[in-house]
C-alpha cells in the first residue's frame, strides 16, 4: 500500500500520538518524577538506589529512572506490562535497525531512538520521529530515477514493475549484527532483570541498562565489519532469508519470554481477575486519580508502540499486513506479532 500512498502526510497522522504521550505522561508522572529527584540528590539515598560512581547529575538521573524501572519490574501490577513491553519495543528497535540500513541513514538513527526510548518511552519516539522519518526516507527512495531498471531489459512488464517497486536488502552480515545488538543491548539484561528479585545487584543492572544504546550502537555497527568476508549474499534470495531469519529469532524469544513471564505472573499473583480490573480502571482514569503512574505509562507506552506499528503494517500491506501482525499477537504476543509481520514483509518486498 505505501506504492500508492507514499505521500509523507500518511506517515504524520499518528505523530500527534507521540506529542500527546509526551505531554500527557509528563503531567501524570511529573509528582513521582519529583519526589524521586529531591531524593536522588541526597548522596545517602543515591547509594541505597545503586552503586552510583559519583554525584553527578547524570548519576542524579540515572537513579530517578532506577527507580521507576525498579517499581516497574518487582510490582505485580506492572512486572507483565513491563516485560510485554520490553519485548515489544526490543522488536521496534530491530525493525527500525533493519529499515535505517535499507535506506542507507545516518548510522545513530537507532542507538538515538533506543536512548530516547528508555529515558521518555518507545511510545512517544515511535510515532514522533520515526515513522516520519521512515515515511520521508521511503519518498525519497521512491522519487529518485531508478538506474538500473531504465537499464535493463525486462521479459515482461510485471518484471518490470517488480524491480521497481522493490526495496533495497539487508545483507546477512547487517541482519547478523542487528541480531547480535537485540540480543545483547535488549534481551540479555530484561533477561538478567526477571530473573532476580529485588536488591542492589538488580538495581546495578538497571543502572546498566540505562547505557545499553551504546552497546547496542556497537553491536550494529562493528559486527556487519568483522563478518564481512563470511557472511555475504550471492542473490537478492539469499539476503532477504537472512533477515528473515533474523525476525524468526527475535519472534521465538519474544513468545518465550512472553509465555515465561505471563504464567510465572499467573502463578504468584493472588488475584489476576483482580489485576487485570486494575488496569481498565487505570486506563480509563486518564491518570486522574494519581494512582500507579508507572503502570499507566506502562499501559499507554505498549498501545503507542502497537499502533504505530499496526498503523505502519497497514500502510505497507493494507489490511493484509494488519490482520498479520494482529493474528499473531493474539496468538503470541505484540514483540512476535510484530516479528512475525515484518517476516513476512520481507518475502514481499
Amino acid at each position: 500500500m505505501s506504492r500508492t500512498k507514499n505521500s509523507i502526510l500518511f506517515y504524520l497522522v499518528v505523530s500527534p500520538l507521540g506529542y500527546f504521550l509526551l505531554t500527557h505522561l509528563h503531567h501524570v508522572l511529573l509528582p513521582f518524577n519529583l519526589l524521586h529527584k529531591a531524593e536522588c540528590r541526597n548522596p545517602h539515598l543515591l547509594l541505597e538506589t545503586y552503586s552510583a560512581p559519583g554525584n553527578s547529575v547524570l548519576d542524579r538521573v540515572v537513579c530517578v529512572l532506577v527507580r521507576f524501572c525498579s517499581q516497574a519490574i518487582n510490582d505485580p501490577l506492572c512486572f507483565p506490562l513491563t516485560a510485554t513491553l520490553l519485548g515489544l519495543a526490543t522488536t521496534s528497535y530491530a525493525v527500525m535497525s533493519v529499515e535505517r540500513v535499507r535506506f542507507n541513514n545516518n548510522r545513530l538513527l537507532a542507538p538515538v531512538m533506543v536512548f530516547f526510548g528508555n529515558v521518555i518511552g518507545t511510545g512517544v519516539i515511535a510515532p514522533l520521529a520515526w515513522l516520519p522519518i521512515y515515511g520521508w526516507t521511503l519518498r525519497n527512495h521512491f522519487s529518485k530515477p531508478n538506474k538500473k531498471s531504465s537499464s535493463t531489459n525486462h521479459t515482461s512488464i510485471r518484471a518490470k514493475v517488480t524491480e521497481e517497486s522493490a526495496l533495497p536488502v539487508i545483507e546477512p552480515n547487517q541482519a547478523f549484527g542487528i541480531g547480535l545488538a537485540a540480543l545483547f543491548g535488549q534481551f540479555l539484561p530484561v533477561a538478567l532483570l526477571v530473573s532476580h528479585g529485588p536488591s542492589l545487584f538488580q538495581r546495578n543492572i538497571l543502572a546498566a541498562f540505562q547505557y545499553f544504546p551504546i552497546t547496542y550502537a556497537l553491536f550494529e555497527w562493528i559486527v556487519p565489519c568483522l563478518s564481512r568476508s563470511s557472511l555475504q549474499s550471492k542473490t537478492r534470495k539469499e539476503a532477504k532469508e537472512g533477515v528473515r531469519f533474523l525476525y524468526v529469532g527475535i519472534a521465538g524469544i519474544n513468545a518465550f519470554l512472553s509465555y515465561w513471564v505471563w504464567i510465572k505472573w499467573l502463578q504468584t499473583v493472588s488475584s489476576a481477575d483482580g489485576v487485570m480490573k486494575q488496569w481498565v480502571d487505570l486506563f480509563f482514569s486518564f491518570g486522574s486519580t494519581g494512582e500507579n503512574p508507572v503502570a499507566y505509562m506502562l499501559i499507554w507506552d505498549i498501545l503507542a508502540i502497537f499502533s504505530t506499528f499496526a498503523y505502519w503494517a497497514w500502510l505497507e500491506d493494507g489490511k493484509t499486513g494488519l490482520k498479520t501482525i494482529c493474528r499473531n499477537t493474539l496468538l503470541f504476543g505484540p514483540g512476535a506479532g510484530l516479528a512475525l509481520y515484518a517476516m513476512k514483509r520481507e518475502s514481499r518486498i
